[in-house]
């Protein structure tokens, strides 16, 4: 079963990084992970009650949070 990370950054060039580090991380990848990707809070938000992931990646401060 594949690993879901969600990564909910405003930055675009944050998360590309974030997904970068998880997709090459040795440890994980014998779980293969499932990355998505959210824009906003909101959309992590609705991504998180859609999606169900194992992992929620996020920045702390975003606008309109």
């Amino acid at each position: 079963m594949a690993l879901t990370v969600l990564l909910v950054d405003d930055d675009p060039m944050a998360r590309s990084a974030m997904e970068r580090v998880i997709l090459d991380d040795a440890r994980l990848r014998s779980s293969n992970p499932r990355v998505i990707q959210a824009a906003s809070g909101e959309q992590g938000l609705a991504m998180f009650v859609n999606d169900r992931p194992d992992v929620v990646v996020t920045d702390l401060i975003m606008t309109g949070m």
